[in-house]
């Protein structure tokens, strides 16, 4: 399943901004600092198994996310 960027990505930039965290971070370990870019701005999709573990990431869960 993909998880394509509609309004998500900006949601998740806003969230992971407001707990302070960098992108590398989030990043780290589960996708390429660029892919994230790439997928924020709507240029890429992200499988929603790699969009569940950034969300773990800034302690975050779907269903908040939602």
């Amino acid at each position: 399943m993909v998880c394509q960027s509609y309004n998500f990505g900006s949601k998740f930039k806003e969230l992971r901004r407001s707990k302070g965290i960098s992108i590398e971070k989030v990043a780290k370990d589960i996708t390429s600092k660029s892919h994230l870019s790439n997928w924020k701005n709507g240029k890429a999709t992200l499988d929603i198994t790699v969009f569940v573990k950034l969300l773990s990431r800034i302690n975050i869960q779907p269903a908040e996310f939602f």
